[in-house]
């Protein structure tokens, strides 16, 4: 059976985290978890320390302080993939605005040749894909902007629910990310440099998720979508 690890970023999570939700998951499946504090200030690791417990699948990490989603992520990606036990390493983010259900239909999804499975927010017939309508609009102008500037066929790099075959983990994510908040961009852009648009193309696969709910809270600042322009311009200049 394909073996899965699933790395969850933590930031002051303690009065977001669902419980309920993980734990029930965490019995029906047999996928593992990496959970990275990133320094919190708030109980979150407390509260990770009680969900750790009698769990021969969950894993902490502990930042000593706060490294920022990006930096949170590459870590424990690459912790994950030092401990030689998994076929497939990811990441969700920790307010399960997509359901950790998915993670299920993404291993349906696995074939030998598949090397990145990610999650899209199409909102169609028959999902459920809940999000405010200035965050959608603003998701497709930026999905826009970048697929032309960087030439990838990608309809939402953003969404915070990814799958990588455990070989190009370390090529992806040994080196520190350009952009804060834009990392799985760079993922795609590292991934396109490194293995070719036909690769892309025929190796990655995004899949339509059938649920998606804003569950409000977001890291995200306003002034962190003004510099969005800039921030995509900068990476631009550092890629090419």
């Amino acid at each position: 059976m394909t073996s899965i690890c699933i790395i969850i970023p933590c930031y002051n999570e303690a009065t977001r985290f669902n419980q309920t939700l993980f734990e029930d998951f965490y019995r029906r499946s047999n996928v593992f978890f990496y959970f990275v504090n990133d320094g919190s200030k708030d109980d979150t690791w407390s509260l990770l320390e009680r969900i750790a417990k009698d769990k021969d699948r969950v894993l902490l990490i502990n930042m000593p302080s706060n490294v920022g989603k990006a930096e949170a992520v590459r870590s424990g990606m690459l912790q994950a993939e030092l401990a030689k036990r998994f076929d497939y390493i990811g990441f969700w983010d920790a307010d399960f605005a997509t359901p950790l259900e998915e993670i299920l239909q993404f291993q349906q999804l696995i074939r030998p040749n598949i090397k990145i499975i990610m999650g899209s927010r199409i909102k169609r017939l028959g999902a459920k894909i809940e999000r405010s309508a200035f965050r959608h609009y603003f998701g497709r102008i930026f999905a826009t902007i970048v697929t032309k500037l960087f030439q990838l066929p990608i309809y939402d790099t953003q969404c915070g629910a990814k799958l990588f075959h455990h070989s190009i983990v370390v090529p992806l994510f040994q080196d520190a990310f350009h952009s804060k908040w834009m990392f799985d961009l760079e993922l795609f852009i590292r991934f396109k440099k490194l293995y070719g648009e036909k690769e892309l193309q025929t190796n990655c696969y995004e899949h339509p998720l059938k649920c998606w709910i804003d569950v409000g809270g977001s890291k995200m600042k306003k002034m962190d979508f003004v510099n969005v322009p800039f921030r995509i311009l900068s990476l631009y200049v550092h890629y090419k």
